[in-house]
């Protein structure tokens, strides 16, 4: 299932599938931040991280 749109609470919300190509992206972007490439993944949306208890 694509992560895109998806909201993520937990990370029990994910498959092992999932978790596996979150970090298969994770190290095609570093490649690419390696390289110089600007990365305009975010343009144009808001995203935003709440914390509701302390950690």
């Amino acid at each position: 299932m694509p992560l895109s749109g998806k909201s993520l609470v937990s990370i029990l919300d994910l498959t092992p599938e999932d978790i596996t190509r979150v970090f298969q992206v994770a190290e095609e972007l570093r490649r690419l931040l390696k390289r110089g490439k600007k990365l305009n993944a975010a343009e144009g949306r808001v995203m935003a991280t709440v914390f509701m208890e302390p950690s």
